[in-house]
């Protein structure tokens, strides 16, 4: 609490990085989690900026608040925490009843799958994680994400990227002679905003985000096989349609004292209790796709970055930004101390799913007609002239005559 929920950081002495113009600046953003999502910190990096350099804002002023009327008193402060207090327990268990559902659905799924840890395979990334961060990132286009996309029909923007990472992953544990049989799990978020919008409900800001665990298939070598499991697996998720939101973890929270939640919170992160749920995190935020502008400067690359956790040492943000996608690798030094080969091992996993060719299908059996018996020739009469009439009309308008 004694540290501000956000900072921003001015970064000169950009002129060596390869792709960024001379003389260019980066801003470092951080807010902390309690107060935005990946979706709601990309619209408040967009209200910062202009879409022009003379300064036009990319978007409108809101109108001024209304009057918040006068501060509450010392005493009408008490009363007011008393009856808050006094009606605590009925909150937490309306709260409650409200994510039972979830609750029970991720329950009856981690017990029929052998628990929370079941099928997460033990990397370098679930290790203790150390204060010596690394960064680095590559960028690919929105349209050749597109195009990869229709190679597997039905696939979204999503699945390119959990594929994507699957196959760099597949190549860099190889390299070093780690690569285990079973598939690494990812955790993607899921922006439970678009059914805001669905049922006509204006978007929050905040948390309003569930999320999924994805097999990312690195036991498969075809990079579009590979694409396919992962579409497969993403359209009959049930986390999508079944999860816990931060919303309603919100409201549970909300109502538990504070001390509390924290001595929890450092327990379940710590590198004794830590569990070991999942390999790393992606987290694709879809940001704005026009240029924008700040301080008369073009933004020309906008990356994401995010804490890690004991026992998950790799996060894998993906925003895109006017017409490109980013791959922004965190880790640890001790975890990955050559971040630059798994770049390139990013750069040449996409690389196969843009050369890979679809399958073609396979022809259907042609299936023969059987002949119709052959038609006596009536030799005694000739056909009336009204039935050859509409016969001969049928055939020069293209109709077919049905029996």
């Amino acid at each position: 609490m004694n540290r501000p929920l956000w900072d921003i950081y001015v970064i000169e002495g950009l002129d060596r990085i390869p792709g960024i113009p001379k003389g260019s600046f980066a801003m470092l953003h951080r807010v902390h989690h309690a107060a935005v999502d990946g979706a709601s910190g990309a619209h408040a990096f967009i209200a910062m900026s202009d879409i022009d350099a003379k300064g036009t804002p990319a978007i409108a002023e809101p109108p001024p608040v209304e009057d918040l009327g006068q501060a509450p008193s010392g005493a009408e402060a008490a009363a007011r925490a008393w009856a808050a207090s006094l009606q605590s327990p009925v909150k937490f268990m309306n709260a409650l009843m409200k994510m039972s559902p979830a609750i029970m659905a991720s329950a009856r799924k981690s017990i029929s799958e052998g628990g929370m840890a079941a099928g997460v395979p033990e990397t370098r990334f679930n290790v203790a994680v150390g204060p010596h961060k690394m960064f680095d990132g590559t960028t690919v286009a929105l349209a050749d994400v597109g195009a990869v996309r229709r190679k597997v029909p039905g696939a979204t923007v999503n699945d390119v990227v959990i594929a994507t990472v699957g196959g760099a992953l597949r190549k860099y544990l190889d390299r070093h002679g780690e690569l285990p049989k079973e598939s690494l799990v990812a955790v993607a978020p899921i922006n439970l905003r678009g059914k805001e919008k669905a049922a006509g409900k204006a978007s929050t800001p905040g948390n309003q985000v569930s999320a999924m665990s994805v097999p990312v298939r690195t036991d498969i070598a075809d990079p579009l096989e590979r694409l396919a499991a992962i579409r497969d697996y993403t359209v009959e998720a049930k986390e999508a349609k079944a999860g816990v939101s931060a919303r309603l973890m919100t409201d549970l929270s909300q109502h538990i004292p504070g001390a509390t939640m924290a001595a929890v919170a450092r327990i379940v992160t710590s590198e004794r209790f830590a569990v070991r749920g999942t390999n790393l995190f992606i987290s694709n935020v879809p940001g704005a796709q026009v240029p924008l502008y700040l301080a008369g400067a073009q933004l020309v690359q906008q990356h994401g970055l995010a804490p890690l956790a004991n026992n998950m040492g790799l996060f894998i943000a993906t925003p895109s930004y006017n017409g490109r996608i980013a791959f922004s690798i965190i880790s640890e030094r001790a975890i990955l101390p050559d971040i630059a080969f798994f770049r390139q091992c990013i750069d040449d996993s996409f690389a196969e799913l843009m050369a890979a060719e679809p399958a073609a299908e396979k022809p259907k059996a042609a299936t023969a007609r059987p002949k119709a018996p052959a038609r006596p020739r009536a030799k005694a009469k000739a056909p009336a002239k009204g039935r050859a009439k509409s016969v001969a009309k049928g055939n020069a308008t293209g109709k077919t005559r049905k029996k």
